[in-house]
């Protein structure tokens, strides 16, 4: 076929050589029949090998385009991992930077919470500590106040005491002395 499709380029100009010569018509007509069918088998071969080549070409730009797509969707899904994993990993780092600030704050509050809960307790401490100081002070002015005036009673029961035995002392030694001395002038009275 690609030998005879060579030889006869042009199936035009071979039937103008035809025709050109001088023929019967018979001859003609023959001749035209044989160029029909001629160009009918060569029109047929031409199919052929062009609906070939065609099914060639289009096998082969379905692989090269089957080729193509499939490269370009490995490169998107590669594209589309790699951007997820930055995505992954920008979130996953957002997400530690905010967990790390929420730390912060939590610690933070936490001390504050413990400075008060100190602040509180010491609060309470000098206030109970100066509740039970008053008290204790109180009961010492307290106890202070009955052992003065349990002094004092003593003291004036002891100056009572005492006064009570000068006075009964004086009172005896007056008599003593009235005594001695009525007896040494004579006069005996009992004095009662």
């Amino acid at each position: 076929m690609a030998s005879y499709w060579s030889e006869r380029r042009n199936p035009l100009l071979s039937l103008e050589q035809m025709l050109a010569e001088k023929t019967t018509l018979r001859t003609q007509k023959v001749t035209h029949r044989n160029i029909i069918c001629i160009g009918t088998d060569l029109l047929k071969e031409i199919e052929a090998f062009m609906n070939s080549d065609k099914n060639e070409a289009v096998k082969k730009a379905i692989k090269e385009t089957e080729i193509k797509l499939l490269e370009e969707r490995k490169k998107i899904v590669d594209e589309i991992i790699e951007n997820m994993t930055r995505e992954n990993r920008e979130a996953l780092d957002k997400a530690k930077k905010r967990a790390e600030k929420e730390i912060e704050i939590v610690k933070y509050r936490c001390e504050v919470a413990e400075k008060k809960r100190v602040r509180l307790a010491q609060q309470k401490y000098e206030r109970e500590r100066g509740d039970a100081l008053r008290e204790a002070a109180e009961e010492a002015r307290r106890l202070q106040k009955e052992a003065v005036e349990m002094a004092e009673r003593q003291l004036r029961e002891l100056m009572l005491a005492e006064g009570e035995e000068k006075m009964r002392r004086a009172v005896e030694k007056t008599k003593d002395e009235m005594e001695v001395s009525m007896l040494m002038h004579g006069k005996v009275e009992w004095i009662e």
